[in-house]
């Protein structure tokens, strides 16, 4: 069984959808929903995270308990308030999300002592922006330098320089994202792929993720249009997510990054036809 690490973000999502003023509340963040992703589709997952030892992680632990996803190293840190996002979406399934970080934002030198020996042990790491980002490239680079694979998921948008990637590094974002990191919004395939080829002078492959009109893939100077399949769109938020997940449970199979990427175009697909970041059971 293929062993992933996902470092990255745990918050509580309030979901407003169209015409209601109450919110539905679901688990979320970038980090647990791609845990929880990757252990549907058969990984076994490490997920590492930082929470308040409030109420909120309270139900984000709980969560994950029933999901079958150890908690031993997600941590509670007294004084700290648990993330949290406020989603309201249109009646076509597009999330506006506020996002609030709180104890995602805290992780230090106790935290980087505590993970390392899981990236040891790990095929795989999954990262995210959504946690501070000296952090991220500290654990990017040395995953790089034992050699693991990496997805990194280049969201939310937050202005940084993006490091040199390796050859394992697999770089993946929407085309919101790379629209903020290039200035080329991909409104089709032609300037979609524009955008990835300047992200490509920092990584080796690089996946743009067009929501219903599937991905871009561009790896070794080519580039592949993806189709995605077509479903009703319930809720978009966590479908990207999902896309990691899948990517890096694929291409942990030995599939080549073509058939990884469409596999995960079709799991990414599937998470929007449910409400809520982690709500797909379908994987």
């Amino acid at each position: 069984m293929c062993k992933i690490l996902v470092a990255g973000s745990l918050c509580v999502d309030y979901y407003y959808p169209a015409g209601r003023d109450i919110p539905l509340i679901f688990p979320g963040g970038k980090g647990g929903n791609q845990a929880v992703a990757a252990k549907r589709l058969g990984a076994d997952v490490w997920l590492f995270a930082v929470v308040g030892a409030d109420e909120g992680g309270a139900f984000l632990l709980q969560h994950l308990k029933k999901e079958g996803i150890s908690t031993d190293t997600v941590f509670q840190k007294p004084h700290l308030n648990t993330g949290y996002c406020l989603i309201r979406l249109s009646a076509d399934g597009e999330g506006n999300i506020q996002g609030y970080p709180g104890a995602n934002l805290h992780w230090g030198q106790a935290e980087w002592e505590k993970v390392l020996p899981l990236l040891k042990k790990a095929d795989c790491l999954l990262l995210q922006l959504e946690i501070p980002l000296p952090f991220v490239w500290k654990l990017l680079h040395a995953a790089e330098a034992l050699g693991k694979m990496v997805i990194l998921n280049l969201g939310p948008p937050r202005r940084t320089e993006l490091p040199q990637l390796g050859e394992k590094t697999f770089l993946v974002l929407n085309a919101q994202e790379a629209g903020f990191h290039t200035q080329i919004f991909p409104e089709d395939f032609a300037s979609a792929k524009k955008a990835a080829s300047i992200l490509r002078k920092k990584a080796h492959h690089v996946v743009i993720t067009l929501g219903s009109r599937g991905a871009l893939l561009a790896t070794e100077g080519d580039y592949w249009h993806l189709e995605a399949p077509k479903k009703e769109v319930v809720d978009t938020t966590g479908a990207g997510d999902a896309f990691c997940a899948a990517l890096a449970v694929a291409l942990l199979r030995e599939e080549t990054l073509q058939e990884a990427a469409s596999f995960a175009c079709r799991a990414a697909a599937e998470a929007t036809t449910v409400l809520g970041a982690q709500g797909s059971t379908n994987l």
